[in-house]
């Protein structure tokens, strides 16, 4: 029985302990991971997924959430382009859920989005200037149910198939009493 022990400060110790003779824990390894780990998860018995932040970066994030008999992560993402001053991006592409094929024999690779801005209609005060110092991700949460997926965020539940994520099936607005 294998085991993974993680602890944080500015680095992440990522332990691997054999657990096969609970009175004899085994090191069987030590991953120093820089930054801090906000979700991990256990893909086989031999690897891991681990996404989160470099050590300074701080304030709230999205929960994450990874689809185990699909292989298939979803992360909120807001995607900047074009604009600024070549250094960093000034205008929203994307603001939703994307997607990602998890494999270990192909690796990370793009499935599908979820949108939840129309890009065409955002207004220049939604641009992406400041997402240094007040980035916060439009989607609060996403779940899988068989060949669909949900995203939540304050204002709405919005939900897609598997097979066509882009085109929105249903959108229900959310008011707060």
């Amino acid at each position: 029985m294998t085991r993974f022990v993680v602890t944080f400060k500015k680095t992440d110790p990522l332990l691997v302990f054999d657990l096969t003779d609970a009175t004899k824990p085994t090191l069987m390894g030590e991953l120093q991971i820089p930054g801090f780990s906000t979700y991990m998860q256990r893909l086989d018995d031999t690897h891991m997924l681990a996404i989160g932040f470099t050590a300074d970066d701080h304030e709230s994030f999205a929960y994450f959430n990874y689809f185990a008999p699909k292989k298939i992560l979803a992360l909120p993402i807001t995607v900047c382009e074009s604009g600024g001053n070549g250094t960093y991006a000034t205008n929203m592409a994307f603001a939703g859920l994307m997607a990602f094929d998890i494999s270990l024999d192909t690796g990370i690779t793009e499935y599908g989005r979820l949108p939840f801005v129309d890009a065409s209609t955002v207004s220049a005060s939604d641009n992406c200037d400041k997402w240094w110092t007040d980035s916060k991700s439009l989607v609060k949460r996403s779940i899988f149910m068989d060949d669909f997926v949900y995203g939540l965020s304050d204002a709405q539940l919005r939900v897609a198939g598997l097979s066509a994520m882009s085109t929105v099936l249903q959108s229900v607005p959310l008011v707060s009493k």
